[in-house]
């Protein structure tokens, strides 16, 4: 028996809440695993499924973005480029997100300055960012803001 579409936005409204809730209501460990959880629901959604469609694809690849390992952030990178394949052009910036946090989860400079970290005493800094050749022009047509714009948002 198939799943229906609503299962993936049940899915993402989930991780979504927890994205914009957690740090309020849970502690790290409580945040991780319930995230965790809502990984593994939706690992097997897809793996009982035989086709994704575009959209499925997007939303799989946008909640395994927010999984903290490498091997999660591949998946995310193959169903993002799937999502696109198959025509899903809204938020494309995701593309430069998995970039940048498949580098940040290997301790190495970010190339587009999407990803965050807290420090110790709880302030939110941007990662790391590697002096580019991405212009601010390539940051637009991959839905990005200027660098110093995103920068000033991160860390405001």
């Amino acid at each position: 028996m198939s799943q229906s579409p609503t299962s993936f936005e049940s899915l993402y409204r989930r991780d979504q809440h927890l994205i914009k809730n957690g740090e309020q209501k849970y502690t790290d460990a409580e945040f991780y695993e319930k995230h965790r959880r809502v990984i593994q629901e939706l690992k097997r959604v897809v793996l009982h499924r035989k086709f994704l469609s575009a959209k499925e694809h997007y939303i799989t690849a946008l909640i395994l973005h927010h999984a903290m390992n490498v091997q999660d952030n591949k998946q995310a990178q193959i169903h993002e480029y799937n999502a696109r394949k198959k025509g899903y052009r809204k938020h494309v910036h995701l593309k430069a997100q998995l970039i940048d946090k498949s580098l940040m989860l290997r301790k190495k400079k970010q190339i587009y300055g999407t990803q965050a970290y807290r420090t110790k005493a709880g302030i939110l800094k941007q990662w790391p960012t590697e002096k580019s050749t991405i212009t601010d022009n390539q940051r637009y047509e991959l839905g990005l803001p200027s660098f110093q714009a995103l920068k000033k948002h991160i860390e405001s």
